[in-house]
């Protein structure tokens, strides 16, 4: 009679959150890389003639940011640990790079385009941004542990608007780097090397967000 039943307030025990600062760092660094092989591959896309060509350099481009993008969200998923142990499911993880470049894809080839219109710029900060999250969240559903995860819907829709700002900075800022390049070429540019530091930081961001914005 003075045994109490603890397993309701064990299963909704929140769980102790601890990151790896090397990890978060590294993921940082993919990011900002496949950012900018991405946006100079955007470059070679725009001046070939054969729309062969472009399809290849897009999907060059496509593949090299999603990839990093994937790879930046798998390696903080990494830096993450909790007091549980923690497994994922292939199939699932395999899944969630799919978004991810396909939204690169037509995001790197609106940037292609000689005219590369206001819309067009809105809808790629919108189409990378949902891209992200989809990856993100289908990335996290692919986890295998003994918790259940609660998502905080403030900060939800922060890592979303979030991204889509820093997105579209990021694509402004590349654009106007292709800009000067035609009149000035420099392999590496102030402005290049800025849009692909602010274009990693909106993936980052978006990650690492909606990370806080869960509970275990």
């Amino acid at each position: 009679m003075f045994l109490m039943d603890h397993g309701h307030a064990i299963s909704n025990m929140a769980l102790t959150e601890t990151f790896s600062l090397p990890l978060i760092v590294l993921s940082l660094f993919i990011a900002i890389l496949s950012s900018f092989t991405a946006f100079f591959i955007a470059e070679r896309q725009a001046v070939v003639i054969k729309k062969s060509h472009k399809i290849v350099w897009n999907l060059f481009g496509a593949i090299s940011m999603g990839l990093g993008i994937w790879a930046m969200h798998f390696i903080g998923m990494l830096a993450l640990s909790l007091p549980i142990p923690i497994s994922y499911d292939l199939i699932k993880t395999l899944l969630s790079i799919i978004p991810a470049i396909a939204a690169c894809g037509v995001v790197l080839w609106f940037m292609a385009k000689s005219t590369y219109s206001p819309i067009q710029w809105v809808l790629s900060g919108l189409l990378l941004a949902v891209g992200i999250a989809s990856m993100h969240y289908i990335g996290m559903s692919a986890m295998i542990m003994n918790a259940s995860m609660g998502i905080d819907s403030t900060l939800f829709y922060v890592s979303l608007i979030s991204a889509v700002i820093l997105a579209m900075v990021a694509l402004k800022l590349n654009s106007y780097a292709v800009a000067i390049n035609q009149d000035n070429y420099q392999f590496i540019s102030k402005w290049q090397a800025i849009s692909a530091i602010v274009m990693g930081s909106a993936t980052a961001s978006m990650h690492y967000i909606a990370m806080a914005a869960t509970h275990f």
